[in-house]
């Protein structure tokens, strides 16, 4: 039996069908390299398959991929070659298109309303143009504890690239507001996260008065 020996990976763009200079790298199955911070993840079979080679059951079925240099926003796609003992590579392999986005979503407007029944949660114009949102999402907690597990505050079924808002009501059943706070949660296709917390704040309303006109008698 033939065993793989490394393999070598590069990204292409997948809209170009170009290979992207300066990108990818090799990965050897018998070295202990692991997942790091701002890195990809493939898989590969333990048996591959490819071009009559093979790996043993003890090698990894997925390795960190290196992401230096790779583009933002644009869909591509992972080309792994295999490489044996006698330094022969298999055919290429790709992935599916991916899209890689180092950045979090972007979110700034939540708000917590305390309309002294209940409370109002909105998130409004929160996005991710790169990668799209997958999960936005919301918790009620009362001092430490949760009395709102994580709850959509949207309902997503695919990445959402344009603006996202909606809004929630939660009772408070005669509850002070004292201790309450609201975690927001939003996710992009990339897995990366941002968090918020807001406390209930009361809604303020403007009051329009009617203009008073003054009339003074007298001499001057």
């Amino acid at each position: 039996m033939v065993h793989i020996d490394h393999y070598i990976y590069t990204f292409k763009n997948e809209d170009s069908g170009l290979m992207l200079s300066d990108t990818g790298g090799t990965y050897d199955p018998s070295s202990s390299q692991s997942a790091s911070p701002g890195s990809k993840r493939s898989s590969s079979s333990g048996q591959t398959g490819i071009n009559g080679l093979s790996s043993t059951s003890s090698e990894p079925t997925s390795f960190a991929l290196s992401t230096s240099n790779l583009p933002e926003g644009v869909p591509l796609r992972v080309v792994v070659l295999a490489v044996n003992e006698q330094g022969e590579t298999s055919r290429p392999g790709e992935s599916a298109p991916i899209i890689y986005d180092s950045s979090k979503p972007d979110v700034s407007d939540v708000k917590v309303w305390d309309n002294g029944d209940y409370l109002t949660i909105e998130v409004n114009n929160a996005e991710d143009p790169e990668s799209g949102i997958v999960l936005a999402e919301y918790k009620v907690m009362n001092g430490s504890q949760t009395v709102q597990s994580w709850t959509p505050i949207v309902n997503l079924y695919s990445p959402t690239f344009g603006n996202i808002s909606g809004s929630k009501t939660f009772n408070l059943n005669g509850s002070s507001t004292d201790n309450y706070e609201v975690k927001f949660r939003f996710r992009n296709a990339n897995g990366m996260e941002e968090t918020i917390t807001r406390t209930p704040v009361q809604p303020y309303s403007l009051q329009y008065m009617e203009p008073v006109n003054v009339q003074m008698i007298g001499n001057y």
